[in-house]
């Protein structure tokens, strides 16, 4: 359980480069498989669309200030246009409008390609496998923490 304005707060107070001081959402989300629900957020970018390096960075320390606060990370993590992030006339975002626009599905295409570009950007950096403990070792790993064998590779990439 946790308060969204919280992990909010610890997003914002976090001063993570690439997002738009008080340009942060978090919101509940139950997938239609799911019995729980998951959280989800969304934040204005700071950076061009075509800086990958930053868009990295941002989502990662996001999911990490999150897991910090939750233990888990964040079903999505999407970046949005500032049209898509009104502000009430109290200069607040309202959580309950940018929860249904997600689930009506007009954040699709801004995930999609966010997600698309992240991994291409991830998988063009990964280094594979040199013998077969490292390889014995990668799919351990792969397995335990069921992440897909294109995204992760031996050493740590530091963006």
């Amino acid at each position: 359980k946790y308060f969204p304005h919280e992990l909010e707060a610890a997003i914002e107070e976090a001063d993570i480069a690439g997002v738009t001081p008080s340009y942060t959402a978090v919101f509940p989300h139950r997938p239609k498989s799911s019995d729980t629900e998951v959280r989800c957020v969304v934040y204005l970018p700071t950076y061009e669309p075509d800086d990958v390096a930053t868009r990295v960075r941002t989502s990662d320390q996001i999911a990490k200030i999150s897991t910090m606060q939750t233990g888990t990370r964040p079903y999505v993590i999407i970046p949005l246009e500032k049209s898509l992030l009104p502000k009430s006339s109290l200069g607040e975002l309202s959580r309950a409008k940018i929860r249904t626009a997600f689930e009506s599905g007009a954040y699709t295409s801004y995930k999609e390609s966010d997600e698309k570009t992240i991994k291409a950007y991830r998988v063009e950096r990964i280094e594979k496998p040199s013998n077969e403990t490292e390889e014995a070792i990668l799919n351990c790993f792969v397995d335990m923490f069921e992440v897909a064998r294109d995204e992760v590779g031996t050493k740590h990439q530091s963006l």
